[in-house]
């Protein structure tokens, strides 16, 4: 973001979190996306609808893939992981 005065001085606010670079708050935006089971093309064109600047759709796939789907797969490995580990030696009940 770009500060003006109207005597020429400028300067470029960079108080903003980053995650790899990327503005932290792009990357909530498509983690909260995703994780509220909403599609990005309907909350990206609600956000345009209201003119308020966000992400790309290109941005939103891209985070997707980089961050969102890693971190799915982490938790569920380890979810998966863990119910497996407790569940050893345990007998196995079926309702049939």
């Amino acid at each position: 973001m770009r500060q003006t005065c109207e005597c020429g001085y400028s300067r470029r606010c960079a108080s903003l979190p980053k995650v790899q670079d990327i503005p932290a708050r792009n990357l909530l935006l498509s983690a909260a996306i995703v994780f509220a089971g909403c599609t990005p093309k309907k909350v990206l064109r609600l956000f345009s609808f209201m003119n308020v600047f966000c992400i790309s759709m290109s941005t939103f796939f891209q985070h997707q893939r980089s961050f969102l789907w890693p971190a799915e797969e982490a938790v569920w490995l380890d979810h998966t992981s863990s119910a497996l580990t407790q569940g050893r030696g345990q007998e196995c009940h079926s309702s049939w």
